[in-house]
């Protein structure tokens, strides 16, 4: 068997050398690269839905990107509140759409005079002299932090105008129809109404993967009255709120 044996100069294998240690004393480590997904995108849907619906069976609830979805197109409705908003992560986030509400509190009785000698009947309602405000809508407060998965912390505040209670009655007189019998007719409704509200409040927290969804809900919601109020709504009205978190 042959053996070749190659020789190299040794002015070329200086020159190899000094080429090598340059190369690696020029090699230098930069710095490390920032996470691109610093900050999140938070967004929230909530749906008014029938009381006692079977759409998910607990106050809160963790679902993938695909069960949200899915979840969103079973519930086939347009949202009664829909915001977006980011920030950065452990950052605190708030979307509200909450409007004052001013209502009565107090009322001066009805006031009215039989003796009018021209036969009328002249009434002043009962008058509201005293008010309250509130805020009615719905807040909603996000903060997300986390490196791999995202630790996402909600606080929701709903306060909802279910209606009217009247206390009132109405106020009538005696008079004569056209063909001259004696009927009562009113004169004035003299509603007396006191507002009745629905308020929620949820704090809760869950870790989530990127684009997974929260789901609240009021499981609470049932029958408040045997249907003698005088308005439509007979319970809390249910609602399921799905709030996606999404870094970026």
């Amino acid at each position: 068997m042959n053996h070749y044996l190659r020789f190299v100069s040794p002015a070329v294998f200086a020159v190899g050398a000094i080429l090598s240690a340059t190369s690696c004393s020029s090699t230098k480590v930069g710095p490390l690269a920032a996470n691109p997904k610093h900050e999140i995108t938070y967004e929230v849907r909530i749906f008014e839905v029938p009381a006692g619906h079977d759409f998910i069976s607990k106050a809160s609830d963790h679902m993938t990107a695909l069960e949200g979805e899915k979840l969103i197109r079973a519930i086939n409705r347009e949202p009664s509140f829909l915001a977006t908003t980011g920030g950065r992560l452990g950052e605190k986030k708030t979307v509200t759409n909450k409007k004052e509400f001013v209502f009565p509190t107090e009322y001066a009785p009805a006031n009215f005079n039989r003796t009018k000698n021209d036969g009328s009947f002249p009434v002043t309602p009962a008058t509201p002299i005293a008010f309250e405000k509130t805020q009615v809508g719905t807040t909603v407060s996000f903060t997300g932090s986390g490196d791999s998965l995202t630790e996402l912390s909600v606080a929701l505040d709903r306060k909802v105008l279910l209606g009217f209670l009247n206390y009132g009655k109405p106020i009538s007189a005696p008079a004569t129809d056209r063909w001259g019998r004696k009927v009562e007719i009113v004169i004035t409704e003299n509603k007396i109404e006191k507002p009745v509200f629905s308020s929620n409040r949820f704090k809760t927290s869950l870790r989530l993967n990127d684009g997974d969804f929260m789901v609240l809900r009021n499981i609470d919601a049932k029958p408040v009255n045997n249907g003698r109020l005088p308005f439509t709504e007979k319970r809390p009205p249910s609602f399921i709120a799905v709030i996606r978190a999404t870094r970026r």
